[in-house]
């Protein structure tokens, strides 16, 4: 059994993530999560691998966000910088590995 990746975020950096970690075969899950599904379905089908899936999610819901983490096994922050700090603890309740792009340097 693969891992499940959870990349949050259906901009063009998710979608180079996404698009990665579906090469991978290692791999057997990326969940594209967005505030907008319909951007993270376009992603999946941008991606035409049917390890990929969209999932609605508002990135400013950490419990949500923590939910989700729960099935994954690491989450990529492709959101913008301040939803990070939230969503890295999500991921420590989850019990799931993350990384996020960076882009605060008092936060990271």
């Amino acid at each position: 059994m693969g891992y499940g990746m959870l990349v949050i975020g259906a901009g063009l950096m998710a979608k180079s993530i996404a698009y990665d970690f579906g090469r991978q075969e290692d791999v057997d899950r990326v969940v594209i999560a967005s505030l907008f599904l319909q951007d993270a379905k376009r992603l999946v089908g941008f991606l035409k691998n049917r390890k990929a899936g969209a999932v609605r999610l508002d990135a400013a819901d950490a419990d949500a966000a923590s939910r989700l983490m729960k099935g994954a096994d690491c989450a990529v922050s492709a959101v913008p910088y301040y939803y990070n700090y939230a969503l890295a603890g999500a991921a420590v309740r989850a019990g799931c590995n993350f990384v996020d792009l960076g882009g605060n340097n008092d936060v990271v």
